[in-house]
């Protein structure tokens, strides 16, 4: 089965990779993540790194080529034993110049792709509708519990669910409005 550019934007943002052999037998170090991260399926086998790797070029001719190239983001000074590593895939338009792809993160071993914004945003908005759905769902079972033991002394009530029907029809909304951006942002590319 070949993937799109989006169906792969979309399966790379949600896996881990980790190679637990490799792990057993180098340590991680500053000097290996990018080695280590070269065994990942993030990392693009047409890339300058890679062009240099198998000519046994020196790394830091990448400054004089132009294309897709992998950099680790340099630890801060205070850190002892490094878990994190960072690195960073960029297309270098001149020795000067370059445009952030993607970063991904090395965390004890675990390699992943740093979220886009839209999905943290999407994640978050889903996340609050679904609370608050939740706190009106229990607000509505309240009252209609209420409601049920006043009843009996107050025959001309207006029912509980009347009151919250325009709630469920702006929730509907907002779900649909929310769908729709979802299903948009995947056929958007990763910005």
């Amino acid at each position: 089965m070949e993937l799109s550019s989006s169906d792969e934007q979309i399966e790379l943002s949600q896996i881990m990779f980790i190679d637990k052999f490799w792990l057993s037998y180098y340590p991680l170090t500053h000097q290996t993540a990018l080695e280590y991260f070269s065994r990942s399926p993030f990392y693009s086998k047409s890339s300058n790194n890679e062009i240099l790797k198998k000519q046994n070029l020196n790394p830091s001719l990448l400054l004089q080529m132009t294309g897709l190239e992998y950099t680790l983001i340099p630890p801060p000074q205070n850190q002892q034993q490094q878990q994190l590593f960072i690195v960073q895939e960029q297309i270098r338009e001149s020795e000067v110049s370059t445009k952030q792809l993607h970063r991904y993160y090395i965390l004890n071993g675990s390699i992943f792709q740093d979220p886009s914004i839209l999905s943290v945003v999407s994640t978050r908005v889903l996340h609050a509708v679904s609370h608050s759905h939740r706190a009106f769902d229990d607000i509505m079972q309240s009252i209609s519990q209420s409601n049920l033991s006043t009843q009996s002394t107050h025959q001309s009530q207006i029912p509980v669910e009347s009151h919250f029907e325009s709630y469920k029809l702006s929730q509907t909304k907002i779900a649909s409005l929310f769908d729709a951006i979802h299903h948009k942002s995947i056929s958007m590319p990763h910005q």
